[in-house]
């Protein structure tokens, strides 16, 4: 065994005793005695039979101390066929397979997966590679995808019969099984080295422990348009080419248009890893079938393209009719014992709910915000989340009207989020920042709601109305006109936040000391211009704008662009404000105006020209997003972010957001017609802003908001 083989086995046979310790194994223990190379089989002992009559499963198990030999017809109990535009048919192929019992390591030159079968599923029926039988121009060169090329005569069940009836899988045998995302994936069969496949779900860590978690596979397609080179990086001469990318050979049509990456997934070249399992506490190595987050199968699908073990060769060369040459016993199960009844049985969980901790909350428009507290009752020992959104009926309604309506213009802060509930959390708390205005205007109330719950159900108080009471006897003067009303209203209005301390005080010094220690320009045009040209500003709301523009080739509107700030405003980790900003642009994907608009171009380059066409610019990037969507190193979602965010768009509309973004932040309303003045003024004086903020920020609609 080689060296930095033998030392990776001591560390994780090292830490499998810590955890074995710490119990993090218990889970994993088998419920049966006999070993999983005898029980996995899908035994025949009722004469059950499949396609054609014929008898299905395994027939019979024999067993020496080094080999299990498995005689099957092939034939699975699940139905199988049609085979569109395959003229073959499946016939019983009476197989003797011989499979290592105590597999080991290659440590010399790694076997490859042959064409025809590489190992058999629990039923026995066999499993082939990712390959057909042709390359191009029959070189032995490029290989074709049997996944990609023969992917019409598949069956439901992913399978279909080649030239001698042999009835195979080269991808996800998904009738063999149930695939739960919950729970660790079965021991589905064994490749001709011995070592155990499984489904596409493991634990998250090798170890046993984190979870459940969809295992990946490290390979991925080339960012190719010629096939003159192979992965490795052997450039070939012309005669050796493969055909360029094309409709007719797309990427992925061959396999050498696929490149392994170490660390890119969870698995290594072979399609497996060293990894505890509910059949082996203690550890193996293991191969994964892999699947992408649709449930699509993805490359190599089984097993890659050499084994990692020792392989039983005579499968292969004795074309899986194996000659027994020493003495074997036939398997007959262990009989499970009765289990001792406990006593005392630990009783279930109660399911986690969330709810609201009251159907009412009332607070006072001067103490600066309303409480609202979201209870997690029952099991506390997972991860559960709940998404919560503000909603009044206000409209443009003036903000004095005394009507009993709450408005997220003039009263509150329109708060949308997602609550996270860690282990053992049971309380969390959503602030709503109030408005003290001077208008005598009585009680007024809102709604807030929980929706969405993840990891738990949503209890009995799922909306409250949420009241504000007045302070004021008399309208008083217009608070607009303090210095920290003024600062606390443009982070609220302009990055959906209340004031952190530090740049609350600081800008409040600038205005306070504008002219004597704070060097001109520093007055409130200029405070509020820093606000939208804040680095937060331009990375969060300035970020949302630009999706309206390239994909739906307008300008949002109010009530848009609000709740979708919110989304990615407040006090974010780096990873926090990334995950908001993933979960923001797959959720703007879903809506019906881009459904509509984009959901039938199902070609790369279709796609891209539509959102270029629409965003009315062509980025330097353009050619390299075909590129990158068409070999899958860029997802629909991830191109649309990267031309959103590209050097082209944020010019082209920078200046038109800055003038809309006066309407949303000091108006809370739609642009009217007059925006298109605005846009024209800025861009005939070079961009200077002052004269529009200046008209926004003392224009009688914006003071109205806040008093008389």
């Amino acid at each position: 065994m080689h060296r930095k083989n033998l030392i990776s086995l001591i560390i994780f046979a090292i830490s499998l005793m810590m955890l074995a310790g710490a119990g993090f194994l218990s889970r994993t223990a088998q419920a049966v005695s006999d070993p999983p190379e005898l029980a996995v089989w899908t035994r025949n002992t009722t004469g059950v039979t499949g396609y054609n009559g014929i008898a299905a499963n395994v027939q019979q198990v024999r067993y020496s101390d080094n080999y299990v030999y498995i005689n099957s017809t092939g034939i699975p109990s699940y139905s199988i066929g049609p085979w569109a535009g395959n003229p073959n048919t499946a016939s019983n192929q009476n197989y003797i397979l011989k499979i290592p019992r105590h597999p080991v390591e290659n440590t010399g030159s790694k076997t490859s997966t042959p064409l025809g079968s590489i190992g058999v599923w629990k039923n026995g029926v066999v499993m082939f590679n990712a390959l057909d039988a042709m390359s191009y121009q029959n070189q032995n060169i490029w290989h074709q995808n049997a996944v990609v090329v023969e992917g019409p005569s598949f069956d439901t069940c992913l399978g279909h019969p080649q030239q001698t009836g042999s009835y195979h899988h080269h991808q996800n045998p998904r009738c063999l099984y149930t695939v739960d995302s919950t729970q660790h994936s079965p021991l589905l069969g064994y490749a001709y080295d011995g070592f155990p496949i499984y489904g596409p779900y493991g634990y998250t860590n090798a170890n046993g422990s984190g979870g459940i978690k969809r295992i990946t596979s490290s390979y991925r397609l080339r960012s190719i348009t010629q096939r003159h080179t192979l992965s490795d990086g052997t450039t070939l001469s012309t005669s050796q080419y493969g055909p360029d990318i094309s409709n007719t050979y797309p990427l992925g049509y061959y396999a050498e248009d696929y490149e392994y990456v170490s660390g890119l997934g969870d698995l290594d070249q072979y399609n497996g890893r060293f990894a505890v399992t509910p059949e082996y506490p203690n550890g193996t190595y293991a191969y994964f079938i892999t699947i992408n987050a649709d449930g699509s199968s993805a490359y190599p699908y089984i097993i890659g393209p050499k084994y990692y073990g020792v392989v039983a060769t005579e499968n292969i060369t004795q074309h899986a009719q194996v000659s027994i040459t020493e003495s074997v016993t036939t398997y007959n199960p262990t009989a499970t014992p009765t289990p001792t009844p406990t006593p005392t049985p630990t009783p279930t969980p109660t399911p986690a709910s969330v709810q609201l901790s009251a159907a009412t909350y009332t607070a006072s428009e001067g103490a600066g915000h309303l409480d609202v507290v979201v209870n997690r009752t029952g099991d506390t020992s997972t991860t559960v989340s709940v998404d919560y959104s503000t909603s009044d009926t206000a409209g443009l309604t003036d903000c004095s009207a005394a009507n009993g309506i709450a408005s997220s213009r003039c009263d509150y802060a329109t708060s949308i989020g997602t609550l996270q509930f860690g282990v053992g959390d049971s309380t969390k708390t959503i602030q709503i920042p109030l408005i003290d205005d001077a208008y005598v205007e009585g009680a007024e109330n809102f709604l807030i709601t929980l929706s969405n719950p993840s990891g738990a159900t949503l209890g009995s108080i799922k909306s409250a109305t949420l009241t504000i009471t007045d302070n004021d006897s008399t309208r008083g003067a217009n608070p607009i006109d303090q210095t920290t009303f003024f600062i606390r209203q443009h982070y609220i209005d302009f990055l959906g936040r209340e004031p952190d301390s530090a740049g609350y005080s600081g800008w409040q010094n600038i205005l306070n000391n504008c002219g004597t220690s704070v060097q001109q320009p520093c007055d409130r045009i200029e405070v509020s211009s820093d606000f939208f040209r804040s680095p937060e500003f331009q990375d969060r709301g300035y970020f949302i704008y630009r999706f309206y523009s390239v994909a739906m080739g307008r300008i949002p509107h109010y009530s848009e662009f609000m709740p979708d700030l919110a989304k990615v405003s407040g006090y974010l980790s780096d990873a926090q404000l990334e995950a908001n900003k993933v979960s923001f642009v797959n959720e703007f994907m879903t809506r019906s105006e881009f459904v509509n608009r984009y959901n039938s171009l199902t070609d790369p380059t279709a796609y891209v020209n539509a959102l270029v066409a629409t965003a009315g610019v062509t980025p330097t990037i353009k050619q390299q997003l075909i590129d990158d969507l068409t070999s899958g190193a860029k997802t629909r979602a991830q191109v649309l972010r990267a031309l959103a965010e590209s050097a082209e768009v944020y010019q082209k509309y920078y200046t038109e957001s800055f003038v809309v973004m006066q309407y949303f932040g000091y108006l809370r309303r739609d642009p009217d017609i007059l925006y298109l003045n605005w846009i024209d003024t800025m861009n005939k004086s070079g961009g200077d802003y002052r004269t529009m903020i200046n008209g926004f920020m003392n224009s009688a609609e914006y003071r109205l908001r806040f008093g008389s």
